[in-house]
């Protein structure tokens, strides 16, 4: 997988010898696969110092979901609950990694990534895809394969089968680089 990622920056930035990467954005649902991919985010990037970025977005839905009321859905709300569940990781991975910052966004999951890929300045994004267990169930399943298709930069997606721990990253369990268009 890190030659993989060095290939790519030889390709993209000649045979001088640079960083893959300065920046990483991960996307995060809070599932299986999206816990895969901030450890593989933190294994990777440390050795370059690199950055990382972990975006968790609120859908329309779950954001709008009425907190009181005949119409109210369990306590607590999705957002509430998307919002505890955003502290506890951001704290992990800040706690884990220094130079990790976490951001929480409103809308479609598909746009605000994105977008937050824009505002962060990411250089790389890793991804967990077929996850359909977290809060925004279904949300990075299609998303996965949207941010794959639309990123400007090179995009890592990660299965589900690799969250046990960090050593499955020198295994290379899971995941292709696509490189960024």
């Amino acid at each position: 997988m890190r030659r993989q990622i060095a290939s790519l920056a030889r390709r993209h930035h000649g045979s001088r010898s640079v960083s893959p990467f300065r920046h990483v954005l991960v996307p995060s649902d809070f599932g299986e696969a999206s816990s895969a991919a901030v450890l593989r985010a933190v294994v990777l990037s440390r050795p370059f110092g690199a950055s990382v970025t972990l975006v968790h977005v609120v859908g329309d839905l779950a954001a709008s979901a009425p907190s009181r009321g005949p119409f109210a859905l369990a306590r607590p709300s999705p957002f509430e609950h998307a919002r505890q569940l955003f502290i506890r990781a951001a704290g992990q991975l800040c706690a884990e990694y220094p130079r990790a910052h976490a951001v929480m966004r409103r809308g479609l999951p598909m746009l605000e990534i994105l977008a937050a890929l824009d505002d962060a300045r990411a250089d790389f994004v890793i991804m967990g895809t077929g996850n359909h267990e977290g809060p925004d169930e279904a949300s990075l399943g299609s998303v996965a394969e949207a941010i794959v298709r639309l990123a400007k930069v090179p995009v890592l997606t990660v299965s589900r089968g690799g969250a046990a721990g960090v050593p499955w990253c020198d295994r290379g369990h899971g995941g292709t680089v696509r490189p960024g268009r």
